[in-house]
């Protein structure tokens, strides 16, 4: 594992006539957070079927699959390579386990969830002491279970009292036959997005795919927000008690695009914003060339440049291996590819080179990186990371080494560090100066999940919560309760 990625993306779409093929081109914008496994669950109103592979790879293989899932809702997941072990569960590298697709005595449901629960192996334990038998160690699948036991009348209740009883950072698109329902939790740690395309209704787990299909009324699923689509339209409820925002400010400094917005922050001037930051505190004073790893390196690299007036040059590029195909039925183009990187020589050699890279998780391609500049001729190599020293794991969500396989925790001193890099210096940005360019969003102020540079857990993997009296909305026509 060399950097983050996104533990499970998400895409949705109702009321569009080819939903699975707006599904597949949606998880396509979103392969940069994270591409391990693939699954799209469709519904034709009667019934629902799933297609999975472990990869684009594998589904470029099964396109014909693809037209097997018809109808006009359908909602997919990608998912972020997941190896070890949790909590005495065990599981692949790659797990092509999402969307989960099951029958139960009202029909059938679709789940797919970005994140992870952190009671989660408690819950499964209860589970299981009541008879219950599991298939895999998704989370989605503990949620599936309290949604079937739950004794609520109308689907959506039976969802909210499940979702009433997990804890932990995530957000989750749920379809039925008939309705879709996505939720995000109440701290907000995941992002979530929905927009129109015509008539139907999308989600997705960054804006940046939405504004590709063109998508109008863009607007961020609040934390604690439950946007329901049937028939009768959409609507949006609350039935969560508020808490404390928890935004992970991974989104921000590395996962999504530089041309994303997520929690109401701008990235690619945020990012430049943590350069200029970054210049101001670590600075190079024979430094003659700036360089950005490609993605969100690069625009931290302009603000370094500008407050150094160390000339920026894009002497590190993607070195891009794969296919492009076309989307005929949407117009899109998209590209299957693997990602490396490659320098320019001309620009690096015989220079004092300054790197700025977005983070340093296990270390392995910056080293790789300042092994290649000096391959180039560079006269020396200067490292400077636009975040603060990664020194914990996350448990919500984001797919990272384990603490003891974090660079830093192996090299707690700089010196020690920078010499395992090969670089001639290091430097980080403060854990100030990033919260001084991230402090707030859409006008209001905005609480950041920082456990990865702090350790701080904004949820106690076993926190419980005193439950309010069950939110009940007017169910849709479909939804009547039963008669007691």
């Amino acid at each position: 594992m060399d950097s983050f990625q996104d533990e499970g993306s998400l895409f949705a779409v109702a009321g569009h006539s080819q939903a699975a093929r707006l599904a597949y081109l949606g998880l396509h914008g979103l392969a940069h957070r994270g591409q391990a496994a693939v699954g799209i669950a469709c519904s034709d109103g009667n019934g629902i079927r799933c297609l999975r592979a472990p990869g684009f790879h594998a589904l470029e293989n099964s396109l014909d699959q693809l037209e097997t899932l018809r109808g006009r809702i359908a909602l997919g997941q990608l998912t972020g390579a997941r190896v070890g072990r949790r909590r005495g569960l065990s599981f692949p590298a790659v797990q092509a386990d999402q969307p989960i697709v099951v029958r139960w005595h009202q029909g059938q449901m679709a789940v797919a969830m970005a994140g992870k629960l952190t009671n989660g192996f408690q819950l499964r334990t209860e589970l299981q002491e009541r008879g219950a038998v599991f298939g895999a160690a998704s989370d989605v699948e503990v949620l599936t279970h309290l949604i079937a036991k739950s004794s609520r009348g109308t689907f959506i209740n039976r969802l909210v009292e499940a979702l009433w009883n997990v804890k932990g950072a995530f957000c989750l698109t749920v379809c039925t036959e008939e309705l879709l329902v996505a939720v995000r939790d109440p701290m907000g740690f995941r992002p979530l997005i929905l927009g129109n395309l015509g008539q139907a209704t999308v989600i997705a787990s960054e804006d940046t795919v939405l504004r590709n299909f063109n998508c109008t009324d863009l607007r961020e699923v609040l934390p604690g927000e439950m946007v329901i689509v049937d028939a009768t339209g959409v609507r949006s409820v609350f039935p969560f008690l508020k808490r404390p925002q928890a935004m992970c400010v991974e989104d921000v400094l590395q996962l999504a695009r530089n041309d994303a917005q997520v929690y109401g922050v701008d990235v690619y001037p945020a990012r430049v914003a943590l350069g200029r930051s970054l210049a101001k505190e670590q600075p190079c004073a024979i430094g003659e060339v700036v360089v950005g790893l490609p993605g969100a390196g690069v625009p931290a690299a302009l603000g370094y440049s500008q407050v150094s007036r160390i000339p920026y040059h894009r002497g590190l590029e993607r070195a891009t291996r794969g296919r492009i195909s076309e989307g005929s039925a949407m117009g899109l183009i998209h590209m299957d590819a693997e990602f490396g990187i490659r320098e320019n020589p001309s620009i690096l050699r015989g220079k004092n080179v300054v790197v700025i890279a977005p983070i340093l998780v296990s270390g392995k391609t910056v080293r790789a990186v300042v092994r290649m500049i000096r391959g180039s001729g560079a006269r020396a190599v200067h490292v400077r990371i636009a975040a603060p020293p990664v020194k914990y794991s996350s448990p919500y969500g984001v797919v990272s080494p384990t603490s003891e396989e974090l660079i830093f925790r192996r090299f707690p001193s700089i010196d020690s560090l920078s010499a395992w890099l090969g670089s001639d210096s290091l430097g980080f940005l403060g854990i100030d100066g990033m919260r001084n360019v991230l402090g707030s969003g859409q006008g209001q102020s905005i609480g950041w999940c920082e456990t990865l540079f702090t350790g701080e857990l904004p949820i106690p993997q076993e926190e419980v919560d005193t439950q309010i009296e069950m939110f009940r909305g007017a169910p849709s026509p479909h939804e009547e309760e039963a008669a007691t």
